[in-house]
C-alpha cells in the first residue's frame, strides 16, 4: 500500500473520516489534496500533515457549485499533472422526521452528498480515462442500505444513490483500468456521532467504529491489493448490518 508518486484527492478532508483518510494516504507517501469549503481548517490540517514529513495541500471548493467542478479538476491536473485517486467523502447529515422534511433541507443534503459526488467523479473520470488508470472510492453509509436510524430520509436516499452511482461508474470505467468502489460506514465515533448520540446495542462488536478503521478500508480499495475489485460497497459497520 505504497502510494509514492500518486496524487490522492480527498473531499471533505478537513475533519472526521475525511481527515483520517487524508492522513492515511499521506503516511503512505501520496501527494494528498484536501478539498473542503472549510478552508482555514483544511489548511491547518494540511500544514500539520506536512510537518510530519508528508505531502499535503488544501484547496477551497464549494462542491455544490456544480458548474465550477470542471475548472476545479482542471486546476488540480494542471498543478499536479494527474489524479490517481479520488475519494468522494464530503457530505452532511440531518435528522429530520419524514413529515417535517422541507424541500430546501432535501436539496442541501442531496446536492452535496450525491450530486457533487456524481459530477466531480465525471470530470475526474474523463482525466483518468485518458491515462488508462485510476481509483475512485465513494463514501456511502449504512443508512443507504437499510434506511436511516439516526438521519433523515433525504440523507438515506442520497447515500443509496451513491451506492448505485458507484456501480454505474464502475461499469463505465472498467475497460479503462479504473476501479470504482464505495465504503459504507456504520456508527463511527465522530463529532456527528456525539450530536446524534448513537446507540451501540445493535452493533455486533459492541462499540463505535473509528475514523481510522474507515480510512483503512478506503486505502485498501485504492491500492493495487484491490485491483480486481470494482463496483462493490464495503461495509465497515461492526456487524450492525450483515448481507
Amino acid at each position: 500500500m505504497n502510494f509514492s508518486n500518486q496524487v490522492a484527492v480527498v473531499t471533505g478532508g478537513a475533519q472526521g473520516i475525511g481527515l483520517a483518510i487524508a492522513r492515511k494516504f499521506a503516511k503512505r507517501h501520496a501527494q494528498v489534496i484536501i478539498i473542503d469549503a472549510a478552508i482555514e481548517k483544511a489548511e491547518t490540517e494540511a500544514e500539520a500533515i506536512r510537518k510530519s514529513g508528508c505531502l499535503c495541500d488544501a484547496v477551497y471548493a464549494d462542491l455544490t457549485m456544480i458548474s465550477q467542478l470542471e475548472d476545479l479538476v482542471a486546476r488540480i491536473v494542471a498543478k499536479y499533472q494527474k489524479v490517481d485517486v479520488l475519494v468522494n467523502n464530503a457530505g452532511i447529515s440531518q435528522k429530520v422526521d419524514i413529515l417535517d422534511l422541507r424541500e430546501d433541507d432535501y436539496d442541501k443534503v442531496v446536492n452535496l452528498n450525491l450530486k457533487s459526488t456524481l459530477f466531480l467523479s465525471q470530470h475526474v473520470l474523463r482525466h483518468m480515462m485518458k491515462r488508462g488508470a485510476g481509483k475512485i472510492v465513494n463514501i456511502a453509509s449504512l443508512s443507504g442500505e437499510r434506511g436511516g436510524l439516526f438521519a433523515g430520509i433525504h440523507y438515506s436516499a442520497s447515500k443509496a444513490g451513491v451506492i448505485v452511482s458507484t456501480k454505474c461508474l464502475a461499469r463505465k470505467a472498467g475497460k479503462y483500468n479504473i476501479n470504482v468502489n464505495a465504503v459504507a460506514p456504520g456508527l463511527i465515533a465522530t463529532e456527528l456521532a456525539e450530536k446524534l448520540m448513537f446507540n451501540t446495542d445493535e452493533v455486533t462488536l459492541g462499540r463505535l467504529g473509528t475514523p481510522d478503521e474507515v480510512a483503512d478500508s478506503v486505502v485498501f480499495l485504492a491500492s493495487d491489493m484491490a485491483s480486481y475489485i470494482t463496483g462493490i460497497t464495503l461495509d465497515v459497520n461492526g456487524g450492525i448490518f450483515m448481507r
